[in-house]
Parts: structure tokens; sequence; C-alpha cells
């Protein structure tokens, strides 16, 4: 496992649009409460474009979507699934607990979760994944959707 915080997304995104790194960090690490993430109703899912929730992160560069909800699962839709995680991803970001994400079960199912340090067990579920779901896999999509380099997860 490593370090998994969700402010080297804006840090990208800013380097990209042209700012340097150095001066990027700085700020961000100043502008840090002003990151949040929420959920939005009006997601377009890209693969049938049809309305969908999406948790999203909200910084000083915009919007970046992060998870679009398109099935139910364990009573809940996926717009209440998506409120639950966005509040949680919300409420531990602005703790400083989303510095290590890994993949690992919970209550026997697949689940990605709060990490207290690199190679420890889950701490905090983040979101609970269907049984047929690889929770390593799902983990790293969510990383490189971090880094820019995948679009967001659907699940």
């Amino acid at each position: 496992m490593s370090k998994k915080a969700f402010t080297p997304i804006f840090t990208a995104l800013v380097a990209v649009t042209g700012v340097t790194v150095a001066t990027a960090q700085s700020s961000l690490a100043q502008n840090q409460d002003s990151v949040s993430f929420m959920c939005k109703d009006d997601g377009i899912q890209p693969v049938t474009k049809a309305r969908t929730p999406v948790t999203i992160a909200r910084g000083p560069i915009g919007e970046i979507p992060v998870i679009y909800w398109t099935r139910t699962m364990g009573g809940l839709t996926p717009k209440e699934r998506c409120e639950q995680v966005s509040n949680k991803f919300d409420r531990l970001h602005k703790k400083g607990d989303l510095e290590y994400i890994t993949s690992g079960y919970m209550d026997g199912q697949p689940a990605i979760c709060t990490a207290n340090s690199p190679g420890s067990n889950c701490e905090e579920e983040l979101l609970t994944l269907s049984s047929q779901d690889n929770p390593r896999e799902v983990l790293n999509t969510l990383l490189k959707v971090k880094k820019l380099g995948s679009p967001a997860l659907l699940i």
C-alpha cells in the first residue's frame, strides 16, 4: 500500500495548468479546507450517457468526478450510496484521515477503506463493494482517478 491522499488530484491538475508543483503544493496545503467531496444528482455516466449520482471532489481547480453510482446495494439506491460515501470522504478528508487508502474485506464484504499507515489493515470503511468486485482492482482504478489517469469509477 502506498500513500493515497486525494490532494495529489488537485496538485496534478494545477501542475497541468502551468503552475509549478512547489507553488501548487504550498497553495493547496493552505487551501486544503477548500477541498470538499459531495454527491451531485446530475452526473452523466460516461458509458450510457444517462444521468446518475456522482461523487465529486471540488477544489480550487474545479470539480473532478470520482465515482459514478450505478448499482443499488444493501437496500440503498445509487443516490443514497453516493450521499453516504461522499459525506464519509468529506468528513475523513477534513480530519486528515484519507492519507492512506487500502482495499480489503470488512464484515465479509469487499471494501475500500482507510488505514492508519502503509501496510496496515482497514480501519474505516469508505465504500462497500459487490461480492463480484475485486477490491484491489477497484482500488487501483480509484488511484488512477486520483492521478487523472483514468475516468471516474463506475460502481
